[in-house]
């Protein structure tokens, strides 16, 4: 049998789970607290934490006794396993196959070994395949080769193409069996970690690397997080999660949160990805601002076409309800004007566009003198003064946070656009090795 995304019953599991978050949110007078889940010591700083903490809110990796994870042990063919069988959702099926004591397809598997129903359950579904001898090899740590393999069943319609299309040095080293899934794997975006121009097939994988796989299999079928929403605020512990239907206030002073991958706290305008348990607790939340800036080339509805900084031009779709700013004010899509300078927030599921955010921004020069107040600012450019009046409405931007006319100071750089007499709209900044202290 072929496990596509259509049956996976682990997506469906947090469909019922996302309901009892919210109807326990609905009945409860207080912010629901969250339940601190167990943080390992030695993770703090691993590039694959994130992953680590969200396969560990979902009980699909667990620490050694003495509290650590070590992410650099390699990983066994019966741990990858136990964990996909686990993360497809068939732990029942595996754990009935381990009770029936049933002989094993395998020359080296007997049924009191702790994996004997994971290893079967997932030759069942077809995702793992003995060697020519007939073994498993269960205590054999997993090959890069052999786990994008596994991945490539998982995600299915695998086509037969041929190595010299895969963009690998070392393409010819990739074995036959493999290359239909990596092609596959490279399609869907879950691009191999570590790998640069070679994609090194025998490599063995550690468990920070077999984690971060096992992630962004989760990502591309949705089943992640269990909630998603936009983030409202966040004050002292408790955040303010906008969901299509209603705002739920979550207490997650308990947790160690994560923001773009790396400790942190959710800030508005983010979205935020929740984990909870069957009862309703918060086990894990992880906030994303995925921001693109570039030039508008083109608008045709709700499609832009954008250079963006890298001089690549990309398309982008924006959502009905998406917000729309320029120059600091509620605008319309139609309000946008070729070569306005934008920056996109995209929405971390599907990267359509979730926010706008335009200016025009036609003068700019470098800040020589500034008056008491900063109501008239004198800037030089290519060796000529300009005059600037600055009054109430101008509206002030210092590295992209509101900013007031005290915060002017020499030095600076100041990008800006007049209306009439006065600067309606200016961003500041200090050049490279300036001081950029902003609180």
């Amino acid at each position: 049998m072929r496990v596509s995304r259509s049956n996976l019953r682990g997506v469906s599991m947090n469909k019922s789970v996302c309901l009892l978050l919210v109807c326990a949110v609905i009945v409860s007078l207080s912010a629901p607290r969250a339940r601190a889940a167990s943080f390992f010591s030695d993770t703090e700083g691993c590039w694959a934490e994130e992953s680590i903490a969200i396969l560990r809110a979902r009980g699909l990796v667990m620490g050694y006794e003495d509290g650590l994870f070590r992410p650099e042990r390699h990983v066994s063919r019966a741990e990858a396993a136990k964990v996909v069988v686990m993360l497809l959702g068939w732990q029942e099926e595996a754990d009935a196959l381990a009770r029936s004591q049933a002989s094993s397809r395998y020359e080296d598997m007997r049924s009191g070994h702790w994996a004997f129903g994971y290893v079967e359950m997932a030759s069942d579904l077809g995702l793992f395949i003995g060697d020519e001898r007939g073994w498993f090899r269960p205590e054999a740590s997993i090959t890069r080769a052999e786990l994008i393999t596994v991945l490539g069943r998982v995600l299915g319609r695998l086509q037969d193409p041929s190595a010299d299309d895969l963009p690998f040095l070392d393409a010819d080293e990739i074995p036959w069996w493999a290359v239909p899934s990596l092609h596959r794997v490279v399609e869907v975006g879950m691009l191999p970690v570590g790998v640069d121009e070679s994609f090194s097939p025998r490599d063995v994988i550690d468990r920070s690397m077999f984690v971060d796989y096992m992630r962004k299999y989760m990502r591309y079928c949705g089943c992640d997080f269990d909630l998603m929403g936009d983030v409202r605020g966040f004050d002292r512990g408790v955040l303010e999660l906008q969901l299509p239907q209603r705002t739920l206030n979550l207490d997650i002073r308990a947790l160690v949160s994560f923001r773009n991958g790396q400790r942190g706290d959710p800030r508005p305008y983010d979205q935020a990805g929740i984990i909870v348990d069957e009862e309703g607790r918060v086990l894990h939340v992880s906030s994303f601002f995925m921001g693109v800036e570039g030039t508008l080339l083109s608008r045709s509805g709700n499609h832009l076409t954008v250079v963006r900084e890298d001089g690549s031009i990309r398309d982008y779709t924006v959502q009905s309800d998406a917000l729309v700013f320029r120059h600091a004010k509620e605008a319309f899509l139609s309000d946008l004007r070729v070569d306005d300078e934008l920056l996109l927030v995209l929405d971390y599921r599907d990267g359509t566009v979730r926010a706008v955010d335009a200016v025009a921004l036609d003068k700019w020069g470098l800040v020589s003198s500034v008056s008491a107040g900063g109501r008239v600012v004198v800037v030089q450019r290519d060796h000529v003064a300009d005059l600037l009046l600055l009054n109430e409405v101008t509206l002030l931007f210092w590295d992209g946070r509101p900013a007031v006319m005290e915060d002017i100071q020499e030095g600076m750089l100041i990008r800006y656009r007049e209306g009439g007499q006065y600067v309606e709209y200016a961003e500041l900044s200090f050049d490279e090795g300036g001081d950029s202290s902003h609180d």
